[in-house]
């Protein structure tokens, strides 16, 4: 029994440690290099398209448009959650992780019905 439950506290401990080296990795500010739209480069002002996240679960996300939102994120498993919550419309969105290194994050979303994977590069 007492087999059981180290084996289980390692299992444990592990999952964790891969949970924090996520958010460890994800911390900082980052920059679009490039969006696509089913397989088709978009082309918009990637400059303008970044996202920073901070210590405490806090992002800040800037487009185009001069569009911005800021809030509280989470990650699970491959999917980043965040909820902004600069308007009276708090809304909790989650998009899937496909890619998550030191250097390069790339998320999948859904805009209007179509795929859309960004790709950032971490500054």
């Amino acid at each position: 029994m007492l087999r059981y439950f180290v084996l289980f506290l390692l299992v444990l401990f592990s999952f964790s440690s891969c949970i924090s080296e996520k958010d460890d990795q994800l911390l900082g500010k980052w920059k679009a290099i490039k969006l696509l739209e089913q397989d088709s480069s978009l082309q918009l002002p990637l400059e303008d398209i970044w996202f920073q996240f901070k210590e405490q679960k806090h992002y800040y996300f800037h487009s185009t448009l001069n569009y911005e939102e800021a809030g509280q994120y989470e990650l699970s498993g491959n999917l980043l959650y965040t909820t902004d919550t600069t308007s009276d419309l708090t809304e909790r969105k989650a998009v899937k992780i496909l890619e998550l290194s030191e250097k390069i994050l790339k998320i999948e979303m859904k805009d209007q019905g179509n795929q859309r994977i960004l790709i950032l590069e971490k500054e």
